[in-house]
């Protein structure tokens, strides 16, 4: 008996095992993330064969979203971030370019912020292009510098809009040249240019 026993769970073993390998060998196993481009919640989902399960996860711009819009039914717009599995060594997709923004726990300051200062209106705007993949990067470099100095909130916020109203109509790359041109204080300085420098794969 003992040794039917041992028989049936080393048979068991093994055969979780190699189904195991399999999956992750081929194409049976993959693991993703998407965004969601409304509110910014990520969507984690993996595959084992045909099981399929998912989880969405709240950010700190989602939560943002929740409190500022009001709009937790809304339907999601999920955009394919990252990825990895069987065959696939890496896949990568636009909402990759959403991390920096929906991940901040300084961003939720600045466009309370905005909302205060400016109005639902201009909150939305930048919340906007925040879930843009083509402009969340430069979205978030420029917005972010507004918690630098919030006494001076008027000129800071004509500053953001101009250097957004710039990067819309000039090539990204040479925004560095543009924030130098504004003159920012020596202590600010810093961390001004480095997002700015990102590069966009």
């Amino acid at each position: 008996m003992k040794r039917w026993r041992r028989l049936f769970q080393f048979v068991g073993l093994s055969s979780v095992l190699i189904i195991a390998f399999l999956a992750w060998s081929g194409d049976g196993f993959f693991g993703g993330a998407e965004v969601c481009t409304t509110c910014g919640r990520i969507k984690s989902s993996s595959r084992i064969f045909w099981i399929q399960s998912s989880k969405v996860k709240e950010t700190e711009l989602s939560q943002f979203y929740d409190k500022h819009k009001g709009d937790m039914g809304h339907r999601h717009t999920w955009l394919f971030a990252s990825g990895s599995g069987g065959s696939t060594t890496c896949a990568i997709g636009n909402a990759r370019h959403l991390y920096s923004a929906i991940l901040s726990n300084e961003l939720p300051h600045a466009l309370e912020l905005i909302r205060q200062k400016r109005g639902s209106e201009a909150a939305d705007a930048w919340l906007e292009r925040l879930l843009d993949p083509e402009s969340s990067n430069i979205a978030y470099s420029i917005l972010i510098t507004l918690l630098d100095d919030t006494a001076a909130f008027d000129a800071s916020y004509r500053r953001a809009e101009a250097l957004w109203d710039y990067s819309t109509n000039n090539d990204r790359r040479q925004m560095s040249s543009v924030i130098a041109a504004f003159n920012p204080p020596p202590e600010v300085y810093s961390r001004q240019m480095a997002p700015l420098l990102i590069v966009r794969l």
